[in-house]
């Protein structure tokens, strides 16, 4: 559920990677957690698992899709002191919840013969060292499509990540208001965590 703001390019690479945190009071500490869906939902599960579920833990939601199938489903958070474990555990325990509340529709075990036409969570990129994609990186893959910052409202029915590539997103980013106010946006963990336990 978040996405890292500290992005990294790397020499004679197309994608940009960035860890889910940043360097604040000279520790390493978490910025941001994310779940990705393997595979673009209808927009009413997505709003189940970006707004229904992580907003009613006082975090705040941001989708993007992954510059491939896939869509992440971002939260800022604020800077605390707070373990890797800890935080990557609270993304498990959000996942697994909404799969236990809608098991028809989504899994947490990545193994594809298990999916059957399920969306897969994955939680797993919470680490400490982990790394996603990060938003409007281009991919290095066919159509040089990118990971596209989108509003809710234009996470829906019909929605083509294919569209969104090196030689479109300019013009589209004059057009868009997506994570306008996501540095603004940083809320507790440590307060949706105690959320989540109640």
């Amino acid at each position: 559920m978040l996405v890292a703001q500290s992005g990294k390019c790397y020499p004679h690479a197309i994608e940009c990677p960035s860890l889910s945190g940043s360097i604040a009071n000279g520790l390493f500490q978490h910025q941001s957690l994310f779940v990705k869906l393997d595979r673009l939902p209808c927009f009413a599960e997505t709003k189940v698992c970006g707004s229904h579920v992580v907003e009613d833990l006082g975090l705040v939601s941001f989708a993007k899709t992954t510059g491939g199938k896939g869509l992440h489903v971002v939260t800022p958070l604020k800077t605390e002191r707070l373990d890797w474990p800890t935080a990557k555990g609270f993304a498990r325990d959000v996942c697994v919840a909404m799969a236990a509340d809608h098991p028809d529709r989504y899994l947490v075990n990545m193994s594809k013969k298990l999916r059957d036409g399920r969306i897969f969570l994955d939680y797993l990129r919470n680490d400490r060292m982990s790394t996603a994609v990060a938003p409007l990186s281009p991919r290095a893959r066919p159509g040089a499509t990118v990971s596209m910052p989108l509003t809710w409202s234009q996470v829906k029915r019909g929605l083509d990540p294919a569209k969104f590539t090196i030689r479109t997103v300019p013009g589209l980013l004059a057009k868009t208001t997506a994570w306008q106010d996501y540095c603004d946006s940083e809320r507790s963990l440590l307060a949706a965590i105690k959320r989540l336990g109640t």
